[in-house]
């Protein structure tokens, strides 16, 4: 009997053993990855990307493995591999680094594709790879790698489903973002969905959920306090002024707040409040 158990508890041992130590980078034919002993943290972090450290941490940065494929004949292709704390955090640091100019690939849930450049999400992880090799063979190489760390990371290709709740009407593609801390600037205000409106004004259109309708009140009361004066523009809508945006539209429906900024037109921009009021009372039904 107690043999037995014996087996059982290494069996079980040696199996979570191995999922732990599960190579993050995956084999590639024709190539050989070269690992970084080295796992960046949020202790490290700064090591390697001093400049952009804060951004990632404030989007729940977990760790960071780094690896080059080198095969001859190339020259080598470097895979950052960022885990963060949730798929929604994932989403926000890429998409805080993404243009809607950008050539988009089907690889993740979404990347893109420029000179020496390939960068994509899925799931938990934002992986950025690079190399130097000339523009054709290069895009090649990382399109090639790109792809297999792709599957070989087994996650979820899911966009956020709050994305769904902005209006379709003259939305831009490709450029909707989510800020974790200091929406606009402003500590009150968190975990923002974003999307950008009329390419040529850069109007943006703002969702943040609230865990309960007293929330979105105590968020709405701290950042009309933080303006100091605002008007009121209508049921449960207010207009503020902020020297750094411009003209900010507040609308506080159940346990959202919402609203539009970067809009100087103030009958477009009530216009914007009514469709996305109208597509929150769709997404709630």
């Amino acid at each position: 009997m107690q043999k037995l158990l014996f087996i059982i508890l290494f069996l079980s041992f040696t199996a979570s053993a191995a999922t732990f130590t599960r190579d993050v980078f995956p084999y590639v034919k024709g190539w050989q990855a070269h690992k970084d002993d080295m796992v960046y943290t949020s202790e490290n972090l700064f090591d390697l990307i001093d400049g952009a450290a804060e951004v990632f941490l404030s989007y729940g940065f977990v760790d960071l493995h780094v690896t080059e494929y080198q095969k001859e004949e190339c020259r080598p292709v470097r895979v950052e591999l960022y885990r963060h704390n949730s798929p929604l955090n994932a989403f926000g640091i890429y998409a805080s680094e993404r243009q809607p100019t950008y050539s988009f690939v089907n690889i993740g849930t979404q990347g893109y594709i420029e000179d020496g450049v390939l960068n994509f999400f899925i799931g938990m992880y934002y992986v950025k790879i690079s190399t130097d090799e000339p523009k054709e063979s290069g895009r090649q190489a990382m399109t090639l790698i790109a792809g297999s760390v792709s599957d070989f990371l087994r996650q979820q290709k899911r966009f956020p489903e709050t994305l769904k709740l902005f209006p379709a009407k003259n939305k831009t593609a490709n450029a909707e973002g989510y800020v974790s801390e200091s929406f606009l600037g402003y500590k009150c205000l968190h975990s923002a969905y974003t999307a950008a409106y009329e390419d040529t004004a850069k109007i943006q259109l703002f969702i943040i959920s609230c865990d309960s309708l007293k929330g979105a009140q105590a968020m709405l009361g701290a950042a009309l306090k933080e303006f100091g004066r605002e008007i009121h523009a209508g049921k449960q809508t207010y207009r503020v002024m902020d020297r750094h945006n411009g003209p900010i539209y507040f609308l506080q429906k159940e346990s959202m707040l919402c609203g539009v900024t970067h809009c100087i037109d103030d009958a477009k921009a009530k216009a914007y409040l009514h469709l996305l009021e109208q597509s929150l009372s769709k997404g709630e039904q």
